[in-house]
């Protein structure tokens, strides 16, 4: 990998193995979080989407992380289509400099809010 600078695109320095590896590591968080957000986009085939959350202020990847096809309503589904906040528990994938991968759902419900 070279890192390349100004308009001409020139190289100006190499990135060995290990700065490299590194740069590809994936960090996991270690403690589960619990997240509300809505679904703004779901694969059904990959488990996979993308989720909207007020409290974070920002969108983030997320994987369902469950063996197995899902039920035929599922509850990212259920989002995305009515617009609805779920209550996601996983963990944060995050990059080497400790921004946001993606979160790994390991239970997703119907958020209910507090009256």
């Amino acid at each position: 990998m070279a890192i390349l600078a100004g308009p001409t695109q020139q190289p100006v320095g190499v990135v060995d193995a290990g700065v490299l590896a590194r740069i590809e590591a994936d960090e996991i968080d270690d403690d589960v979080k619990t997240v509300v957000g809505v679904v703004n986009s779901f694969s059904r085939s990959s488990k996979t989407g993308v989720m909207f959350s007020e409290d974070m202020g920002r969108g983030f990847r997320f994987e369902y992380d469950q063996p197995g096809k899902l039920e035929r309503q599922d509850i990212f589904s259920w989002s995305q289509f009515y617009g609805r906040k779920i209550e996601v528990d996983g963990r944060f994938v995050r990059f080497f400099d400790q921004t946001i991968k993606k979160f790994i759902v390991y239970r997703a419900r119907k958020f209910r809010e507090e009256e």
